[in-house]
């Protein structure tokens, strides 16, 4: 068996269990949500909603992984066509939309947080934006590169952005059939993709000082309170209640962050060198599609928490 027949064993079985994973994930967030009849009203709940059905639609692609990729490519569990190939390359590009949302949920909690901006107010000032910006833009990128051919056979993952015949671009001998405008395709949609994670940086950072300034804050009024010793003091409901959302919102941040960190090394590292490291694939692999099962875990966290503190009140 070779080293790259075992590479693709391992990349594909990598993504179809965090694909799965992502799936029930996003799954019983979408039904939770659904069955909340106040989840609508909150641009929170609204804005989790749409990262979830987005993520469902990208964790997809990958648990399908090769299979979508024509079967005269001869890619090892190819059993498609070209337009199962297109197909899986441009909901994969729409799914992205997931992470746009997760930049606006980010900001949302960065204007909450650090600047006390009321739900309401941003929702009438940002909402528009985020889905504008975030379905508008993914939407029109993925009908850009369906319609010009640049959703081709990309080896491990399947289909995605790329040209056919693999080595076209390098070898002068070798016409390109398909992808001819990958260049400009890659501009336009890996740029802005990778702008993102600047942006992730910076909210989870501004969150990260917001949170702990906030902290040193509150310590400082309890020792220099003259009627309260700070080893007696308890915190009260409030303050309670403060440090979970921050402590959620951190989570959430943390997550998405995560979500495209390896993917940007990745990218980063095979621009630079022409190479691609194959333990930063298995991390990619590991981390970009599991999105929809982290927020899971997240999103039922405060639940969780409740139900124990009722648990150990009993006894």
């Amino acid at each position: 068996m070779s080293d790259l027949f075992r590479q693709l064993q391992v990349a594909q079985t990598i993504q179809r269990v965090t694909g799965s994973l992502s799936i029930a994930g996003s799954l019983i967030v979408l039904v939770s949500l659904a069955r909340n009849e106040r989840a609508h009203k909150k641009l929170f709940c609204r804005l989790l909603f749409l990262i979830s059905i987005f993520d469902l639609i990208f964790s997809f692609t990958y648990v399908t992984g090769t299979v979508a990729c024509p079967v005269e490519t001869g890619i090892p569990g190819a059993a498609g066509t070209w337009a199962t190939c297109t197909a899986q390359g441009f909901f994969k590009e729409v799914g992205k939309c997931s992470f746009y949302y997760s930049l606006c949920l980010l900001i949302y909690f960065v204007m909450m947080v650090r600047y006390g901006w009321s739900e309401e107010k941003i929702s009438k000032f940002f909402e528009p934006f985020f889905h504008l910006i975030s379905f508008g833009f993914s939407l029109s990128i993925a009908i850009y590169g369906a319609v010009d051919g640049i959703f081709n056979p990309v080896g491990l993952t399947g289909c995605w952005t790329g040209v056919w015949p693999p080595n076209c671009l390098v070898d002068r001998t070798v016409e390109c059939v398909r992808g001819q405008n990958i260049v400009l395709f890659s501009r336009l949609s890996g740029i802005p993709f990778a702008t993102i994670f600047g942006f992730m940086f910076l909210c989870l950072g501004l969150l990260v000082v917001t949170v702990v300034q906030q902290k040193r804050k509150a310590r400082r009024l309890v020792l220099f309170s003259p009627n309260e010793d700070p080893r007696d003091r308890r915190p009260s409901v409030i303050e309670t209640q403060s440090n979970e959302v921050q402590v959620q919102c951190l989570l959430y941040a943390v997550t998405f962050f995560n979500s495209v960190l390896w993917i940007n090394i990745s990218g980063a590292y095979r621009l630079a060198t022409g190479k691609l490291l194959i333990w930063v694939l298995y991390m990619t692999l590991l981390t970009f599609p599991l999105q929809g099962f982290f927020n899971c875990l997240i999103y039922f966290r405060p639940r969780y928490l409740t139900r124990r503190r009722w648990r150990e009140s009993r006894w």
